[in-house]
This record gives C-alpha cells, sequence and structure tokens, in this order.
C-alpha cells in the first residue's frame, strides 16, 4: 500500500460494535483511520512522521519495514509451533501504518518517550490530555487515554506493547521520573512486559505487586 486510505477498504463497510464512548475496545484500525486524517492533511504521513516525529527525536533507524528493502541489521522473526521456534510468515506491513508497520531499534524507541517527556514534539496540555485515563458513558474509568495505557500506581506510567508476525515489543514512560524501558524481542507472542517491569523493579526498587499488569494489544485479522 502506497497510502493511507486504501487499507480501511478491509473495515470501511462494517457495521460499529457498539455506540461510541460507551465502551472501549483496542484496534488497530482506529490508528489508520487518524492516519489517513493525517495524510490527508499533510499530503505525505511517512514525509510527516519524519519531520514532526523522527527527526526532532533523533530516532535514526525507524521507518517503514519494507520488506523489498535491504535493511541493515534488521533481525529475523520467528514464531513458535508449540516447542519448535520458526521462522515467522512473511507479511507485508504497509497495511496498517500507523497502527503498526514501522521498524526501528529499542534506543529509538525510548528516545520517542523521552523526546514528548521533554515537550519536544507536543504541547504540555496535549501530552497532559494523551495520559489522562478517560470515562465510557457508564463512568467506568479505563485503563487508557489516547494511544497509551495509563496507570497511577505507585508511580504514573504510560505505555503500550505492539505485537505481530515475528516481533514483539513493549514501552513503558514515567514522566515524573523521566525514565522510558523499551525492548523488542523478534518472536511474536514472546513475553515481553516481564522484562519491562524487571528493568523497573531494578530501577524503583519495588514490588511485583505494585506494578500495573501491562495490556496486550491485538492484531486484528
Amino acid at each position: 500500500y502506497y497510502n493511507r486510505v486504501d487499507p480501511l477498504r478491509i473495515f470501511s463497510n462494517d457495521p460499529l460494535l457498539f455506540e461510541p464512548g460507551s465502551k472501549f475496545l483496542y484496534t488497530t484500525y482506529g490508528y489508520n483511520l487518524l492516519g489517513a486524517i493525517v495524510e490527508s492533511i499533510t499530503g505525505d504521513f511517512l514525509g510527516h512522521l519524519r519531520e514532526h516525529i523522527f527527526n526532532p527525536a533523533g530516532m535514526e533507524s525507524t521507518g517503514p519495514d519494507d520488506h523489498f528493502a535491504i535493511i541493515p541489521n534488521r533481525a529475523r522473526g520467528y514464531t513458535l509451533h508449540g516447542s519448535i521456534l520458526a521462522n515467522a510468515g512473511l507479511a507485508d506491513t504497509s497495511n496498517k501504518i500507523p497502527g503498526g508497520g514501522l521498524i526501528g531499534t529499542a534506543s529509538d524507541l525510548a528516545r520517542f518517550a523521552m523526546a514528548l517527556g521533554g515537550g519536544r514534539l507536543l504541547k504540555p496540555e496535549s501530552l497532559r490530555a494523551m495520559w489522562t485515563r478517560f470515562r465510557t458513558a457508564d463512568g467506568i474509568l479505563q485503563g487508557y487515554g489516547m494511544g497509551w495505557t495509563v496507570a497511577s500506581e505507585p508511580r504514573l506510567q504510560v505505555g503500550h506493547t505492539g505485537g505481530q508476525q515475528g516481533a514483539s515489543t513493549h514501552l513503558i514512560y514515567y514522566p515524573d521520573d523521566d525514565v522510558a524501558i523499551a525492548v523488542m524481542l523478534n518472536r511474536d507472542n514472546a513475553p515481553v512486559a516481564p522484562f519491562t517491569q524487571g528493568i523497573a523493579r531494578i530501577l524503583f526498587d519495588t514490588g511485583q505487586e505494585h506494578l500495573p499488569r501491562a495490556s496486550r494489544t491485538s492484531i486484528p485479522r
């Protein structure tokens, strides 16, 4: 796919699962729709990312995961079939940019969080809105803000997990401490959250029972 609009066709005629605001369900397609909006305004979604996010954050190794291109140091993805480790299936992930479809390093992922926290990407009021848990129409407080999972005990933590064929990732950021932890594993459905949570326990000397459990994003269809 060479634009953000064409991939929307796969779900554009689907009915709503529920009235907006009445329930919460994570979906990659929501970010596909947002990306199409950004592209309609800027004319070039990936160019907009480079200019306004990747370059200001110093994310020199991040870009589209073009499976036709020779990308130096790209890790091979793996999957488990029972107890047998095998190569992950080939996947063209250009259909789900910006909800996925990018390639990069754990260092770049951490730089992204630090750039956000350092005020290099968004205004403070935008960050506050993004990192505020929302309530559904029935008043139930959700563990999600705008694009981030949010937990406040024992300290404010925002983050997100991700996964696709041959990859599992987790980023957590502690805004009040200005600490980012990013882990990438080159295997799908890998237990990535224990790595980030283990690092957090070392850094903050806190017990496992106090660390919020990471929610896992699903890759639809």
